[in-house]
């Protein structure tokens, strides 16, 4: 089992299960990322940016498999592992991001109301990503 730390369209667990199956994802728990930031730029992206705090979720799941080619690893996002903290204390846990900005237009507003609907369900301020989205 893997953990993946998420913070877009792969936070919504419903819509990400049943997209690619139950197993995809084990277990889910919120989780806060010290020193990264939510970018949107017709996409949601992560990068580092120190004084800063991306919200998320960790999943556990079973491989990275599926989540690579989603993202488009390793020629379309990059992955590292990293250090989140969660209601248990702080956890190891892969994160997909880009190095450089992105501008890809707009971001969809089902996509936007997708990663909203999912800051909801963790207990997330969603001011944080329509703040985010508006960027």
């Amino acid at each position: 089992m893997e953990r993946l730390f998420v913070y877009g369209m792969l936070m919504n667990v419903p819509k990400t299960r049943e997209r690619f199956g139950f197993e995809c994802i084990s277990s889910a728990m919120k989780a806060e990322l010290p020193g990264w930031m939510l970018c949107c730029a017709g996409l949601a992206y992560a990068r580092q940016e120190a004084g800063s705090t991306l919200l998320g979720a960790v999943l556990t799941v079973p491989s990275l498999k599926v989540y690579d080619g989603l993202e488009g690893y390793p020629h379309h996002y990059d992955r590292m592992i990293v250090h989140p903290h969660t209601p248990y204390g702080q956890t190891d846990a892969w994160i997909y991001f880009r190095d450089g900005a992105v501008d890809h237009g707009s971001l969809d507003p089902y996509y936007g109301q997708t990663i909203i609907d999912a800051y909801h369900a963790f207990g997330h301020d969603p001011a944080r990503i329509e703040e985010a989205i508006k960027r």
